[in-house]
């Protein structure tokens, strides 16, 4: 790609200023697409919220119901909002990883250099794929969503049943939820 920041592939939704106080110390963003709430992925279509980053801090702490939200940044979501404790609103600029892959190569693909961020599911995930590589990228910020009622997931690497031939290789993976690779 030539020199300079590795290109990314950035799943982050971004608020706006559009927050609503929902409720004292309790404020929500609607997260589904065309909401116009929120800039970055805007084709998004999940509103289930793995965490959040603001001010260059992750806030990790989800909720399972609205009436458990107990301390500043503890957040909430279900199928339209985002719901997050906090005195104030949280205002423009909190980034909200939503459950969704980064990236999903194919059988006989080799990607390198990428900066792979912001995502609620798998930073990469491999599923029945034959001869591929991950090369020389950065997986980080991901994971936290919700894989079943009340459990948590999210990988740097994910290859999973039928795979044959990949190879991850000189590749950062970190602040991901569950594990690395």
């Amino acid at each position: 790609y030539g020199s300079g920041a590795l290109p990314q592939i950035n799943g982050y939704k971004v608020s706006t200023d559009a927050w609503a106080l929902h409720s004292p110390n309790v404020w929500k963003l609607n997260l589904t697409a065309g909401s116009g709430e929120f800039t970055g992925n805007t084709a998004g279509t999940s509103t289930d919220v793995g965490f959040l980053k603001a001010g260059g801090t992750i806030h990790g702490w989800k909720r399972w119901n609205l009436a458990d939200l107990a301390q500043d940044w503890d957040f909430y979501s279900d199928d339209t909002h985002v719901y997050v404790r906090l005195g104030a609103s949280p205002g423009a600029g909190v980034e909200i990883a939503v459950k969704q892959q980064g990236f999903r190569p194919a059988s006989n693909t080799n990607a390198s250099d990428l900066h792979i961020l912001g995502h609620g599911a798998h930073g990469v995930g491999i599923y029945g794929t034959q001869n591929a590589q991950v090369k020389d990228c950065l997986i980080e910020e991901i994971g936290g969503s919700r894989v079943s009622k009340t459990t948590r997931y999210g990988n740097g690497v994910e290859i999973w049943i039928g795979c044959a031939n990949v190879l991850v290789q000189g590749t950062t993976i970190r602040q991901t939820y569950d594990t690395g690779t």
